[in-house]
């Protein structure tokens, strides 16, 4: 039986780091390096394209698998905790559990601002201490639902990567008092962790 605090409406830390990411073949271009790095040993290999939430798939960046350029015939029975993978050029759906080779991606950081956020309508702040950039959702939702909201705005539910980036997360809590937070439970909030496969298998949102 899933805990009750689980499935609970708690609000969510979001966060937007400009780090590297497992790749996906988010555009033509991509998927053409992708390949070519693929010749180089046997595939398959995993891609940054996962179903986090009930079977909507996107890649870690938060694009919908409908906008990606891969085909996929069949998504089958909807699994929340389901992998992506590229083999002999074909995208298929997997589970998370084969020990398969992988591609990391970085943007080229000349072209990035690390001092932006992205687009203003969100509400993210940056925080030099972390080279980060957060916003706290005071609405309380279930982790699902925080995880979709939090990849509609182009990042993820909070991972805490370090004893700084704990400190600026209580900071970031505490400015919130219970009074201004809509949720079942006001003294906790969701980041980017979750038991994989419900069985005592805890991992970040990035694996």
């Amino acid at each position: 039986m899933r805990s009750y605090i689980l499935s609970a409406f708690i609000f969510v830390v979001c966060a937007n780091y400009g780090g590297a990411v497992l790749a996906s073949p988010l555009n033509e271009n991509l998927k053409e390096a992708i390949f070519n790095i693929m010749n180089e040993f046997a595939t398959p290999i995993y891609t940054g394209i996962h179903s986090f939430s009930n079977g909507i798939f996107t890649s870690i960046e938060g694009v919908p698998v409908e906008e990606i350029p891969v085909i996929i015939e069949d998504y089958g029975p909807p699994d929340v905790f389901t992998c992506s993978l590229f083999s002999e050029e074909n995208f298929m759906l997997s589970h998370c559990r084969e020990l398969l080779k992988y591609i990391c991606f970085k943007k080229d950081d000349n072209t990035m601002n690390i001092n932006a956020c992205g687009p203003n309508m969100y509400g993210y702040k940056y925080n030099e201490r972390t080279g980060s950039c957060y916003k706290m959702h005071t609405t309380g939702r279930t982790w699902r639902r925080g995880y979709q909201t939090c990849v509609a705005e182009q990042g993820y539910p909070v991972i805490i990567n370090s004893l700084t980036e704990a400190q600026v997360i209580k900071e970031l809590f505490a400015a919130y008092p219970e009074n201004t937070i809509l949720a079942n439970f006001t003294h906790v909030a969701s980041i980017g962790a979750l038991d994989w496969g419900e069985r005592g298998s805890w991992w970040t949102v990035h694996g």
